[in-house]
């Protein structure tokens, strides 16, 4: 009965063992889609590799970081987006005036065209986006 048993089992756990991946192979395929498919290699560090936490922090820490700053940085732009154009106005006439002798009179006489265009334009528009001058 003994033998059966023991043959059984045999059966039972050697395709299992089979069945595995060597963990050299793990390691080849999570650092190619770490590589070439970040994603998915992250989630295959904290599955697969036996590796120290410390590691697998500093492999995830700077997606973490750049989705947070994408995130902070479009709820800094919708906060205030006339700030946020007139800052992209101002850096936008540093640039053309580089090159001139006089580079403040230059700047204030861009700026100064700048808001004169940009009044015209903001008084036809709404302060929120999300509400409409009703039609009558």
């Amino acid at each position: 009965m003994e033998k059966v048993y023991s043959s059984y089992m045999n059966t039972v756990t050697q395709p299992a063992q089979q069945e595995g991946m060597s963990q050299d192979t793990k390691i080849i395929i999570t650092v190619l889609m770490l590589l070439f498919f970040l994603p998915a290699g992250i989630v295959l560090t904290w599955i697969w590799m036996k590796w120290p936490k410390w590691v697998k922090i500093v492999i995830t820490l700077p997606v973490f970081i750049s989705i947070l700053a994408i995130v902070v940085a479009m709820i800094a732009v919708s906060l205030n987006p006339r700030g946020q154009i007139v800052k992209m106005q101002e850096l936008e006439c540093k640039q053309q005036c580089n090159a001139s002798v006089n580079q403040s009179i230059c700047v204030n006489e861009c700026l100064q065209k700048l808001q004169t265009t940009s009044k015209d334009y903001y008084q036809d528009q709404p302060i929120n986006p999300t509400t409409y001058p009703q039609q009558q």
